[in-house]
């Protein structure tokens, strides 16, 4: 670490010099311990954002048979056994767990709205992806892996976004952001991206 000390406290003698950099490496530590924090409320929403796309997904392809065909919850859960209605399952638990997670980890995170949408978006893309190219290279589809593409879709979509919010520090320009944040290391540098 590198230590700035500006010219006017150099020449104020040895205390303040002392004083100048215990007080940055308090700065240093605070926001290390601050930042370790919110680390791990993030990581604990990622976690339970996880569980809960699971379990809705996994109940919510049920949904329209045990409600006796409610033409409302078609609107939300699969109505027949093709791929696009099976997309379903991850975009609708995980959007409903965005709104309740945005209103919570907005401080802990400034770019979550921009990374949960793209997190939900390459999740629900991931499905269909997935589940072409194994039935295209096997010639049929297997009830075990078709809940493994679901399973990997959601990891996917929390993957994504936990490396989205990890590497973005704010919300303004975020499709920028992604490209820079992205390429975390450039001519052997390190890019460290300040809000713009």
């Amino acid at each position: 670490m590198v230590l700035f000390v500006p010219p006017t406290v150099r020449t104020a003698g040895i205390f303040t010099v002392y004083s100048h950099i215990i007080h940055q490496y308090t700065r240093k530590i605070y926001q290390s311990y601050i930042g370790g924090f919110m680390e791990i409320r993030i990581k604990k929403y990622m976690i339970s954002g996880i569980v809960f796309t699971s379990a809705a997904g996994i109940l919510s392809h049920f949904l329209y048979q045990w409600s006796g065909k409610n033409p409302l919850l078609a609107l939300i859960s699969p109505v027949n056994e093709s791929t696009l209605e099976h997309m379903k399952l991850i975009f609708f638990p995980m959007l409903l767990f965005s709104l309740f997670a945005s209103t919570r980890l907005k401080e802990a995170a400034p770019s979550l709205t921009g990374a949960l949408i793209l997190g939900n978006l390459l999740g629900t893309l991931s499905i269909p992806i997935l589940f072409y190219t194994y039935t295209g290279i096997t010639g049929q589809n297997f009830f075990i892996a078709d809940l493994a593409v679901f399973f990997t879709a959601v990891l996917t979509a929390w993957g994504v976004w936990l490396s989205l919010c990890a590497f973005c520090s704010s919300s303004s320009l975020f499709a920028y952001r992604v490209f820079l944040c992205s390429m975390h290391e450039t001519n052997g540098r390190h890019v460290y991206i300040q809000s713009l």
